[in-house]
């Protein structure tokens, strides 16, 4: 199977793993996503990240996209010039979001970070994945990781 097929029947894998893992994971269409954007503004990155995992009632759990991620950490990073944001204090930033994105060999260099570099390489350069198993792979590792999210009741 080619990158480009992984990548066009990437919401009929996302749909399968969510099924076999019992999670109810919510991928975030434009308006909600701006809605999500507004209400990170002046977030510090723990809230950040509780807002994304679900743990707070205005959204349920979500997982991002690399274009989403790759927004709301810019938005986040603009928010915040004025006060010329350290690079270890971007970090959190990037460690609170990039758990959360779906496809995260799609995320620009900028806001990668350390974070996709160590979890997610594999012995080389970041890559879309080529089959479903290493897809599954990638995504176990994005779940499973810190308890990220919990399987249905």
């Amino acid at each position: 199977m080619s990158t480009n097929q992984v990548e066009e029947n990437f919401a009929a894998y996302f749909k399968e793993f969510c099924a076999q893992k019992n999670i109810t994971l919510t991928l975030l269409g434009n308006k909600h996503f701006d809605i999500l954007l507004d209400f990170t503004k002046n977030k510090v990155p723990s809230e950040i990240k509780n807002i994304i995992k679900g743990l707070r009632p205005e959204f349920p759990p979500l997982i991002l996209t690399s274009t989403q991620a790759d927004k709301l950490l810019r938005s986040l990073f603009k928010c915040r010039e004025n006060i010329k944001l350290l690079e270890e204090a971007k970090q959190l930033y990037v460690d609170a979001v990039m758990p959360f994105v779906v496809d995260p060999w799609n995320t620009t260099i900028e806001t990668r970070g350390r974070f996709v570099d160590n979890k997610y390489r594999n012995r080389g350069a970041l890559r879309c994945p080529t089959t479903p198993t290493e897809l599954f792979g990638i995504w176990n590792r994005i779940t499973d990781s810190d308890q990220i999210f919990v399987q249905q009741q």
